[in-house]
C-alpha cells in the first residue's frame, strides 16, 4: 500500500528485545500531501514501523489491538531526518498477546513512545 516509505536492518536482537534502524524515503508520495511545503511522517506510518520490526523479529505476523500509550514526542521531518532508530522490548503476555514498549528515536531525541499489545494475525 505505502510502496518504499521506508526500510530497516535489525541491528540485534536477544530474547526479548529488537533494536533496528529504519530509513526513510524523503521521496515517497506521501509527503506531497502530508504536508505540502513541510513533509512530515504520518503517525500510523510510525506505528507500522514498529509492527513490520516486530513481525521481522519474531517472524510472525502481529497486529496492534490496545495501545495502553501512544505518545508522539516530536515530529519527524524526512528532509531532516532520513534514519530513525528503534528499539522494541516484548514480553509473551497472554497465549498469543505480545505485551511491548517501542521507542523511536534519534541521537536522544524520543519521537514516538508506545505501550501496547499485538496480537497474531
Amino acid at each position: 500500500m505505502l510502496g518504499f516509505l521506508f526500510n530497516f536492518v535489525i541491528d540485534n536482537q536477544d530474547e526479548g528485545s529488537i533494536n533496528a534502524t529504519i530509513k526513510i524515503n524523503k521521496a515517497h508520495s506521501v509527503f506531497k500531501g502530508h504536508f505540502p511545503g513541510f513533509p512530515v511522517l504520518p503517525g500510523v506510518c510510525q506505528l507500522l514501523m514498529i509492527k513490520e520490526v516486530l513481525n521481522a523479529g519474531l517472524n510472525k505476523k502481529h497486529i496492534l489491538k490496545k495501545a495502553k500509550s501512544i505518545k508522539f514526542l516530536s515530529v519527524i521531518n524526512p528532509l531532516d531526518t532520513e534514519s530513525l532508530k528503534l528499539t522494541i522490548v516484548y514480553k509473551q503476555d497472554i497465549e498469543l498477546a505480545i505485551k511491548v514498549d517501542a521507542i523511536l528515536y534519534k541521537e536522544g531525541l524520543n519521537y514516538l513512545k508506545l505501550k501496547g499489545m499485538f496480537y497474531e494475525s
